[in-house]
């Protein structure tokens, strides 16, 4: 056997951790727990079953604790077989492939892979982090599908031959922009401090509670080449109309990032050895009396 030995890390992210949408509401009060625990006893009382919505509502209220997610499964080892194109047959709802040779696959339980194709394109990396969650910076290959579409799965990525880990991937179509990640991006720094946090009361008749927050991201290019930089964060949003939420800072490249509200990013061109602060931040107000929370 030919051994080649590598110093990339397999078992850590190869993708950035997403940041996630932050609601702002008005606590429940006193009455509000009362009421939401007679309610519940009254369908106990009477046998109705109570539903996955009703729960969800009333779990806010008495405050139940959420249950535990699952422990995602562990990676396996797979062998990737040295083979060419499969032909896909797009007739069907689904896609049909076709491998033209025997593929020898042994009967010792191994999971095995079989090559289906293998596609070129054109490519843009850029280097995305979100410094709030975590300060790494990950690279990303953002290009067009054309050929054949992108099944959703687990995939595993090499960088330069070099095995760097692996992700799940959603499905995409031709015609669609996708973003592939390719592990940490260690010449790109990133950093997040907090600047202000504080809880303000203010009015003269009609007082309001007020919270502060300002942050500021700096990315640092320790490369020798340009580089295309992505931060992404997100601010608190709310559907409670005694609520009021104002952002603060540099404006965001991109906001309501694939749908999910308050998530936003600052896109910018790094030069080699550049660094660049990000400023964001966000006021958020509400009635005096009240207690605001965050979820996320």
């Amino acid at each position: 056997v030919r051994l080649r030995l590598s110093s990339a890390r397999p078992r850590g992210r190869v993708s950035m951790a997403t940041p996630r949408s932050i609601q702002a509401v008005l606590a429940p009060t006193p009455e509000d727990r009362a009421r939401a625990r007679r309610d519940l006893s009254e369908k106990l009382m009477a046998g109705a079953a109570q539903s996955e919505a009703d729960y969800a509502q009333t779990n806010d209220l008495i405050n139940v604790l959420p249950a535990q997610k699952p422990a995602a499964p562990a990676a396996e080892a797979v062998a990737i077989a040295e083979e060419p194109d499969a032909v896909a047959d797009f007739s069907s709802a689904g896609v049909v492939y076709a491998i033209p040779d025997p593929a020898v696959i042994p009967g010792d339980g191994e999971a095995r892979q079989v090559r289906i194709s293998e596609e070129e394109s054109k490519v843009a990396l850029v280097a995305r982090a979100a410094p709030a969650r975590e300060q790494t910076a990950y690279l990303y290959a953002l290009y067009e599908i054309s050929k054949a579409p992108l099944l959703p799965g687990r995939a595993s990525i090499y960088r330069d031959g070099v095995f760097y880990g692996q992700t799940r991937l959603s499905a995409a179509a031709p015609g669609d922009e996708t973003a592939l990640p390719f592990g940490p991006l260690d010449e790109v720094k990133v950093s997040f401090r907090i600047i202000n946090r504080s809880n303000k009361t203010e009015g003269l008749i009609t007082t309001s509670n007020k919270r502060e927050a300002r942050f500021a991201f700096t990315a640092r290019n320790l490369g020798g080449a340009p580089r295309k930089i992505t931060l992404f964060d997100a601010r608190p949003f709310t559907e409670t109309e005694e609520i009021a939420v104002r952002r603060t800072g540099d404006k965001p490249t991109e906001e309501e990032i694939d749908g999910r509200r308050g998530v936003l990013s600052w896109t910018f061109d790094l030069g080699a050895g550049a660094e660049r602060t990000v400023n964001f931040g966000y006021d958020i107000s509400w009635p005096e009396g009240r207690r605001m929370q965050l979820r996320r």
